[in-house]
């Protein structure tokens, strides 16, 4: 299925000689705008109301920076899963650490985002005493682990240990634990976030927070033009990871193909049909594509989209 195949569908259900690769590019009348018709049934099968379509959710990514709370979403998407917001941070490999006197240097392979007095933990690093100081791990109590002492830059970071301590020694499976824990972002709706004070009513902007109210984020508040702030204000560098309706991209050259499954290719010619029969003035026939495709959209649905699980027992229906 691509859009020269789609587009010839159209084509011979109009008797209409079909194109080809090298004419596709040219079409003109009738011709292009069943090539339109396409792009018109693949977006309205995206935006169908009250659909979120598997194939159509994308997860998206963004890095606070501290001080910073207004961000913009991905601007491809047309509806937001607000309940898939929250902070995450993968673990880090360690591809270097050092011991001299009591202070331990250690390099990332990639930004560690960490600050000073964040707690840190290893896993997988070996040491001249073949111990586990060094691997210990934390059950959830910030005194276990060790304590960020210096970040003198955004791969690299250093803390003491014990005198007398054991050489660390990383290896290619060496790894740091995240320094905070992922976290869900709860969804604050913009009309409470005013009447709760935390916008200047005056202006319509949100204050400025100063620095020893920074803190790692736990809501996601929608702004009205659809960006977003985070409170409280991010106080590092955090990774949120969000997710998304996205809009489809218009085909256009003859190759390309849809995103939405081959096997229910026909709901998308039903629908371009629609169209090319309303072009022509065919209204009859276009009411009858119109409901071949809600009829079979709605097979879709059911196929795709998980539907709500009931259990019948003899007292009735749960």
């Amino acid at each position: 299925m691509n859009f020269l195949s789609l587009t010839n569908r159209i084509l011979k259900a109009f008797n209409e000689t079909p194109l080809t690769s090298t004419t596709f590019g040219s079409a003109y009348g009738f011709y292009s705008e069943a090539q339109d018709d396409i792009n018109r049934a693949i977006f309205d099968i995206y935006t169908e109301e009250d659909t979120k379509w598997p194939f159509a959710y994308l997860t998206s990514t963004f890095t606070t920076t501290a001080g910073v709370q207004p961000y913009t979403t991905n601007s491809t998407y047309f509806a937001i899963d607000w309940d898939a917001w929250y902070i995450t941070k993968p673990e880090i490999t360690v591809s270097a650490m050092t011991l001299s006197g009591t202070t331990v240097s250690v390099t990332t392979s990639s930004p560690h985002q960490l600050i000073v007095g964040d707690y840190v933990v290893f896993n997988n690093i070996n040491d001249s005493a073949s111990n586990i100081f060094y691997n210990s791990t934390p059950p959830g109590v910030a005194t276990f682990g060790f304590t960020v002492t210096t970040v003198p830059s955004t791969t690299t970071f250093k803390f003491t240990v014990p005198a007398s301590s054991p050489t660390p020694i990383a290896t290619a499976s060496s790894y740091m634990l995240p320094p905070y824990p992922a976290q869900d972002l709860d969804l604050i709706d913009w009309n409470t976030y005013k009447q709760n004070g935390l916008v200047d009513d005056i202006n319509g902007q949100v204050p400025q927070a100063v620095p020893s109210s920074y803190n790692q984020p736990a809501n996601v508040v929608r702004m009205p033009d659809n960006s977003v702030i985070l409170t409280p204000v991010p106080d590092r560098n955090y990774t949120v990871t969000y997710s998304g309706w996205i809009i489809p991209t218009a085909l256009s050259l003859y190759s390309d193909t849809p995103t939405i499954p081959s096997q229910f290719e026909q709901i998308i010619v039903d629908k371009a049909l629609h169209y090319a029969y309303m072009f022509r003035d065919n209204l009859e026939q276009a009411q009858v594509a119109e409901d071949r495709y809600t009829k079979n959209v709605n097979k879709m649905r059911r196929v795709l989209i998980p539907q709500t699980e009931y259990m019948r027992t003899d007292d009735g229906v749960y």
